[in-house]
């Protein structure tokens, strides 16, 4: 395939399947409730439509809530849960088999989930079924795991320089695949019903899976391949430690002397490794296995080992940020389709569809975003970070005061601002740990989000609990929570700006 982008037309169609799974289910779980209660017929999904009666709507409205929350909660519990579990292992069990192993079993469970709903929803099936989907996809590993694997994938065949931009191209294409993807069945839901875009992301499942045989084959250890080449680009077979006499000599033969003495690492072996990198300022280097820690002189090698002052608080402080922004943005997935889909904002299926469509795209114009940071504004990363953070924390803001569609696209529309969070969050964790610890250090981020994620049900709890004083109350709590992330970046920011050997 030559330079055939693979890992990102692979995540583009999966991303259409995983993107679009969520808010089928929520539609189709606040449909299934609203029949039960007589509130719609014949399965229409026009929820504002079917009673004249403000006073009943209302209490309609309260009803339906709190049940399709219910259902949505035992869903995403079940979810998050499994979820957590299965993208730390396959994530870190990623370093031993390959990120090509292990990017089978996210798109196998995207290919199983999305069968299974579709015939959930063809034969109309109980929403215990939805529930039991749930966990197949959780224990597939899911969205976030083909992420994080793709995100390690790169970091082994991708130079350091280069990785911030391919983090972002597959950021982009894995929002493109998804925002195109709800578009187009917001406006099919609308005109034949869920059945037949159910059957799409069948479609596109099984597209990401075929070409997954085509990607580059990454072999266990290959990392270190990857950072022979970089040292054989600098034209030197000999690095010295910058202040030491220490001396890091690489060879292809003493690779592969220590690749053949080391077993493959235990799943318990990697979760120690993960402990030990979130708790040392050492950034350990296979490749340069030799070099020692003699004091906080030892400089970093050419594959990011050696010492780096105030790594470890940096790693937890951009965890701790991500898994909060993750936290938010989940939860608001979580909610904002029954808040859309009822009085007074009254989305259709085409208008919830565009919505979401247009939120996930906003970040094509990313790129566009960072040139525009980095060449006119001269931001650097951190910054960029901060701008980001602030844009969406302004959309939850516009969000809380929207009453029409009007407001609500202006907000989407500003989102454009906050495309890069995650993609810039992952860059700067990558670049404080060496080639060798991509793999844990990602598996502990997959993790983290997850488990926060099982926690963001409660946004169930808050929606249906705070409708009495504010329809868009919960977009008010999203803001607050926000201002998180936002106060850690800045006191990274200052650090940076101002401290003692900041990194760059």
């Amino acid at each position: 395939m030559g330079r055939f982008p693979i890992i990102e037309t692979i995540t583009f169609f999966a991303s259409a399947t995983f993107y679009t799974l969520h808010t089928i289910e929520n539609e189709y779980i606040y449909q299934m409730v609203s029949e039960s209660h007589n509130f719609t017929s014949n399965h229409s999904v026009k929820y504002c439509e079917e009673v004249d009666n403000v006073t009943h709507v209302s209490d309609n409205e309260q009803v339906i809530a709190d049940e399709a929350s219910k259902w949505s909660m035992y869903t995403k519990i079940v979810l998050y849960t499994s979820n957590a579990i299965s993208s730390l292992i396959i994530t870190a069990w990623s370093d031993s088999i390959g990120r090509k192993r292990a990017l089978v079993f996210p798109l196998l469970g995207c290919l199983l989930s999305s069968t299974m709903q579709a015939l959930i929803i063809l034969f109309r099936l109980p929403l215990h079924f939805v529930v039991i989907n749930a966990l197949s996809y959780g224990l597939s590993g899911g969205y976030s795991t083909m992420i994080d694997v793709g995100t390690a994938y790169l970091s082994d065949t991708v130079q350091t320089e280069k990785r911030g931009r391919r983090y972002t191209i597959l950021e982009v294409t894995s929002s493109l695949g998804g925002g195109l993807a709800l578009m187009g069945t917001g406006y099919w839901i609308k005109y034949r019903g869920f059945v037949p875009s159910s059957f799409l992301l069948v479609g596109c499942s099984i597209v990401a899976l075929i070409l997954l045989p085509f990607l580059k084959t990454n072999k266990p250890g290959s990392h270190k391949l990857a950072a022979i080449e970089e040292v054989v680009q600098l034209k030197s077979e000999k690095l010295s430690v910058v202040g030491d006499e220490t001396e890091c000599t690489i060879t292809e033969e003493k690779l592969d002397k220590n690749e053949n003495s080391k077993q493959k690492p235990s799943v318990w072996i990697q979760i120690k490794e993960v402990k030990r990198i979130y708790s040392s300022d050492y950034s350990k280097c296979d490749i340069c296995d030799d070099t020692t820690v003699n004091g906080k002189s030892l400089s970093e090698c050419a594959h990011g080992g050696g010492y780096r002052e105030g790594r470890v608080w940096r790693l937890w402080f951009y965890l701790m940020a991500f898994v909060t922004y993750m936290f938010v943005m989940n939860g608001i997935d979580i909610f904002q389709t029954m808040y859309f889909v009822s009085s007074p904002i009254c989305f259709t299926p085409e208008l919830v569809g565009a919505q979401n469509g247009i939120d996930a795209c906003t970040i094509i114009f990313s790129p566009f975003i960072v040139i525009f940071y980095e060449s006119i504004l001269h931001m650097n990363s951190q910054t960029m970070l901060l701008t980001s953070i602030t844009g969406r924390l302004l959309t939850s803001l516009l969000m809380f005061f929207a009453n029409g569609a009007t407001l609500v696209f202006v907000a989407t529309s500003i989102g454009v601002f906050s495309s890069i969070t995650t993609p810039y969050i992952r860059l700067r964790i990558s670049s404080l740990v060496s080639t060798s610890e991509q793999g844990p250090t990602l598996a502990l981020v997959s993790f983290a989000t997850e488990i926060i994620n099982a926690s963001s049900v409660v946004f169930l709890v808050i929606y249906p609990s705070t409708l009495y004083i504010s329809h868009g109350f919960t977009w008010l709590v999203t803001a607050s929570i926000l201002c998180c992330p936002l106060t850690l970046m800045i006191i990274v920011w200052i650090t940076n700006k101002y401290g003692k050997n900041a990194p760059t």
